[in-house]
This record gives C-alpha cells, sequence and structure tokens, in this order.
C-alpha cells in the first residue's frame, strides 16, 4: 500500500478526555504482535508486543521491546553526567565504629573511623588455640590453670636452688630426708623422725 498523505491520523473525531492506547500493530503470525506507538496509562511512547490485534480497544498489555535507534536531543535526568550520582549518598559505619563520607560514584571514598570507648566485655573464640590448651588446664607448678581464677602453686619438684648468684645452697628430698648441700656435697640432713645430721662444726646463735 502506497499512501500519499504525509501525516496519518488515529482516532480521528475523538473528543473528551484522551483514553485507550493508540498507535500501530504489526500482526506477526503466531508470535506475539508488535505495537509502536503512545501507552496512554503511562502517558508515554512505547514500543514492545502482547497479545493485542488491531481491533483491540482500550489499554493493551504491553511487553517492552527493545528499541534500536541513535537518538538526538535533550535527555532529561542524569544521563549526561552519568559518571556521578545526581545525589550522592552517605556512607556510615554503624555500632562501636562510627563514620560517615559522601559517595557521589566520582571516586573512592575515605571514612575516618571512631572507636568507641569500650566499656564492654568481650568474648575471644579459640584464637591459635589458646583456648584448648587452656581448657586442658595444662599443670602450672601443681596446680591446674584455666586462665579463670588465679591459682595458689605448690612446689612439688624434689629439689630446689637458692640462687646465690651460683646456686651453690640446694634442698632436695632424698626418701624421706631432707637434705641441705653446698656445692653438691650434703651439710645438713633431717629424716622423718625429726633427727637432724649436721656434717662439719655447728656454730649457735643463741642457746641450743
Amino acid at each position: 500500500m502506497t499512501v500519499s498523505d504525509k501525516l496519518v491520523e488515529l482516532g480521528n473525531g475523538r473528543t473528551g478526555s484522551a483514553s485507550g492506547d493508540s498507535g500501530l500493530v504489526i500482526e506477526r503470525g503466531n508470535d506475539a504482535n508488535a505495537f509502536i506507538g503512545f501507552d496512554e496509562s503511562a502517558d508515554k511512547f512505547t514500543v514492545g508486543t502482547g497479545t493485542f490485534t488491531g481491533a483491540s480497544t482500550g489499554d493493551l498489555t504491553i511487553t517492552t521491546g527493545t528499541l534500536v535507534a541513535n537518538i538526538e536531543g535533550a535527555v532529561t535526568g542524569n544521563a549526561s553526567t552519568a559518571t556521578t550520582l545526581a545525589t550522592a549518598r552517605a556512607i556510615a559505619l554503624a555500632g562501636d565504629v562510627t563514620g560517615t563520607a559522601n559517595f557521589d560514584g566520582s571516586g573512592d571514598i575515605s571514612i575516618t573511623a571512631t572507636v568507641a570507648d569500650d566499656s564492654h566485655n568481650h568474648t575471644i573464640a579459640n584464637v591459635d588455640g589458646l583456648q584448648t590448651a587452656l581448657d586442658a588446664k595444662a599443670a602450672l607448678a601443681g596446680a591446674n590453670f584455666t586462665g579463670a581464677v588465679d591459682v595458689d602453686a605448690a612446689l612439688t619438684a624434689n629439689s630446689f636452688a637458692i640462687d646465690n648468684g651460683s646456686n651453690d645452697w640446694t634442698f632436695e628430698v632424698d626418701s624421706n630426708n631432707l637434705l641441705i648441700k653446698y656445692a653438691g656435697t650434703s651439710k645438713m640432713k633431717l629424716d622423718s623422725s625429726g633427727n637432724l645430721t649436721v656434717v662439719g662444726n655447728v656454730t649457735a646463735y643463741g642457746s641450743i
């Protein structure tokens, strides 16, 4: 069909407020028909597809299609400066750490964080096996230590030295005897019966 008129008018003779979609419907056989026209309910030009025909009336159910075209002219919104947001948005930290910085998409942001005074008790999970070791209650000088409370440790070794710079004096337990040694040589022995044996001279300070 060849049309000599330069303008094609749809809806000729209509009066009153606009209603119903208007445009060109392209019949596509078994596939959804195509529509190019004006969507009255959206008050916008649109292209798309649907089950309508040229005999349909009112608001059509249109599935928006894809328009391939070069567009010239003014574009409203933020498209002309799309490298940044039209309105910068604040990004804020919350909780015990606070801080805010505005982000408009033009570049990275840096937030200066402020840590609130820590007046809370915190539970630390098993760090490098520490809690596991404490739970095992490893012996500390004869007393079990879990980290929960202080412990009183009793010396259970059979000897200990008095540190005078060379550790010459030692106290040892031999069977039921307490031995006091100097440089490895016994100087005094106290047995379980209370008998005291002294090697060498005894010097008394006061009454014996």
